[in-house]
């Protein structure tokens, strides 16, 4: 019987890689605290509210974008892997795509939590 080699994608993660996974995490937490923070402050104010819950949408849609693009395989070395720059300027695209989604109507997200949330005024 023999036993092949052991594969990269089957090693447990780094001390590196957790360490950045954990500051993913906390910087997402940071965005979700501020989003819940802006919609109570936003309640009184029908404008503010409208605004906040694009902003919500906006954040909801470059997750969805982010998640999206995870599930696409892409080569991790070569002439087509991608340099750090071509992810952070991808991030940086999918945020404005995202902003200029939601100011636009986006998914009808915005429109459904401002009608909910306005009913309380």
């Amino acid at each position: 019987m023999t036993i092949s080699g052991i594969s990269s994608a089957y090693l447990p993660p780094t001390d590196a890689y957790i360490t950045e996974m954990a500051a993913n995490l906390q910087a997402e937490e940071a965005k979700t605290n501020s989003m819940a923070d802006a919609v109570t402050r936003a309640v009184d104010n029908p404008r503010e509210l409208l605004e906040a819950c694009q902003a919500f949408e906006s954040y909801f849609l470059q997750i969805m974008f982010k998640e999206m693009r995870k599930t696409v395989l892409e080569p991790t070395d070569g002439m087509f892997a991608k340099s750090n720059a071509e992810r952070i300027f991808q991030d940086m695209l999918d945020e404005e795509t995202s902003k200029s989604l939601a100011d636009t109507g986006g998914i009808g997200l915005a429109d459904m939590m401002f009608r909910q949330l306005s009913r309380g005024m």
